[in-house]
């Protein structure tokens, strides 16, 4: 047995949103640990580049301060000015001590000897201010040349301090720059690497889950056009998902149509068979009876008394209507089972229908009303049969529910590829409900109607069969209480034309049935 790892639809979208988060999530904390630790290097460079410009601060302050009090004394008579303070010297001198104290405390003794030997310069050089020699300016210096060595000794000896106290400072400020440029580098690395594997990550998901998707939706999709051309299915899928469970549901609901269908042949053919069995072992009784009916009122078996000819006259309409039911039900058996063959042929319209004129006569004068024929229409190409079928059920229905002393008219009249048909009445009218079901097979306005009008509810079915057996459409528009209008229309075709299509394939702006 094959087995299959592929996770469910469920698992695949949870991977699908997982891994992507997992990682992102794995990115952005690198991310920060890159960044902290870019800005605490950040932070430190500042505070050694703040140690060394405090020293160059010191220093320049110092020298500043000596060359001054120097200068002074060198030459008495002009008026030299430091730029800083001795209070300059102990601001930066604090400055760095609280430095040193966060950083590094080791370097504080250094800090005091240099700050020691800047205090011990100053006084050397204040001493200048105050000479006792006997000659001042240039030729009192020269006298004193062992004070002068002292000081140059003194400015060296701080000089060197200074350097060996700023020298660590800066190479490592330099080092620190080197590790701010290489932290700067791994968080571009870090970042354009995160992006692409991000990218691939996704689409290398992404790849996975829609090719198991998509495999399975065109197993699926394949099975189902397959069962749409009766074909056989393709197996059952070895995957593990929702998908396969579907296609599992799939077969079998296809087993049970197939089941269905199987059993609907059956019912289909003992259907036919039954109706074949009335047509053959029905008919033929009735037809003798009607035979024997006539025989009875013309006189050829025997006379029979005038009182005897309207019980005879009721049984040949009770017959009659016992075969147009069977020939009705024939009819829609055959439309369903085996389709309309139309005999088509081409034909005047106006004779057809004073041939319905002539065939309903009788029931109209029986029932008071007259049918009135408007006719602007020469020929048609149809099944004159069927149509005059059409037309005879529709006029017999409006005479069995139209008033006596009203009228029925009957209009047929070209209209661009077709030719329209209509039968008004003055009858109690469709209400608005029962326009949509009346067509069907068996339906009837009202309960009674059947037993009180004398009719089998399958005329206007077996109309709309046949009316859309030629391509056209069927429907009513009728106000409760003020008749109705039925009307129908069939395409105007001749002998080269082929015949129009099925209602479901002709254009949404032809008239639809009601």
């Amino acid at each position: 047995m094959k087995l299959s790892l592929r996770p469910t639809i469920f698992t695949s979208g949870l991977i699908l949103i997982s891994v992507p988060l997992l990682f992102e999530l794995a990115f952005a904390g690198t991310l920060f640990v890159l960044q902290q630790d870019y800005e605490k290097k950040l932070q430190t460079q500042i505070h050694t580049n703040e140690i060394i410009m405090h020293t160059n601060e010191m220093w320049l302050a110092v020298m500043d301060l000596t060359v001054g009090y120097f200068g002074t004394r060198v030459f008495p008579n002009k008026d030299l000015h430091t730029r800083f303070h001795v209070s300059k010297i102990d601001v930066e001198h604090h400055a760095l001590a609280k430095l040193l104290e966060k950083d590094d405390p080791s370097h504080l003794p250094k800090l005091l000897r240099m700050r020691t030997r800047a205090n011990a310069l100053l006084n050397l050089c204040q001493n200048f201010e105050n000479p006792t020699l006997s000659e001042g300016g240039i030729a009192g210096l020269r006298g004193n040349l062992e004070q002068f060595h002292h000081l140059q000794m003194m400015i060296k000896y701080l000089g060197d301090d200074m350097v060996a106290f700023r020298e660590p400072w800066q190479r490592r400020a330099e080092q620190e720059k080197q590790a701010i440029s290489e932290a700067r580098n791994m968080i571009t690395i870090v970042t354009i690497s995160g992006v692409i594997i991000s990218i691939l990550l996704a689409a290398l998901l992404f790849t996975y889950f829609i090719r198991g998707i998509h495999s399975g939706i065109s197993h699926l999709m394949e099975n189902t056009l397959r069962f749409a051309r009766k074909e056989p299915l393709l197996p059952p899928t070895s995957r593990n998902d929702e998908l396969a469970q579907l296609d599992r549901i799939f077969h079998e609901m296809a087993e049970y149509v197939e089941g269905a269908e199987v059993e609907k042949e059956k019912l289909q053919q003992l259907k036919q068979d039954f109706f074949h069995m009335i047509t053959h072992d029905m008919r033929t009784p009735l037809s003798s009876l009607v035979l024997a009916i006539d025989s009875l009122a013309s006189g050829i078996v025997c006379e029979l008394p005038d009182e005897a000819m309207p019980t005879l006259n009721s049984a040949e309409r009770s017959i009659n209507m016992l075969m147009n039911l069977i020939t009705d039900l024939l009819d829609l058996e055959t439309a369903e089972s085996q389709g309309i063959k139309l005999q088509m042929e081409e034909f005047d319209i106006r004779d057809m229908l004073d041939e319905v004129a002539d065939v309903v006569e009788a029931m109209a004068d029986r029932a008071g009303i007259e049918i009135k024929i408007e006719c602007s229409a020469d020929k048609v190409y149809g099944d004159r049969i069927r149509i005059l079928r059409v037309i005879t059920n529709l006029v017999t229905n409006a005479i069995k529910f139209s008033p006596a002393d009203s009228t029925i008219t009957v209009i047929a009249r070209p209209e661009g590829h077709k030719v329209d048909f209509e039968v008004i009445d003055e009858g109690r009218g469709v209400p608005k409900e029962q326009r949509k079901k009346i067509f069907d097979r068996f339906h009837q306005v009202e309960k009674d109607d059947s037993r009180k009008k004398k009719g089998s509810g399958l005329g206007l079915s077996i109309a709309k069969v046949f009316v859309e057996a030629h391509g056209g459409r069927i429907g009513v528009e009728s106000e409760t209480g003020k008749g109705s209008k039925f009307w129908f229309w069939i395409p105007r075709q001749d002998e080269k034309t082929p015949l129009a299509p099925s209602p479901k394939a002709l254009p949404e702006n032809f008239p639809n049935s009601a």
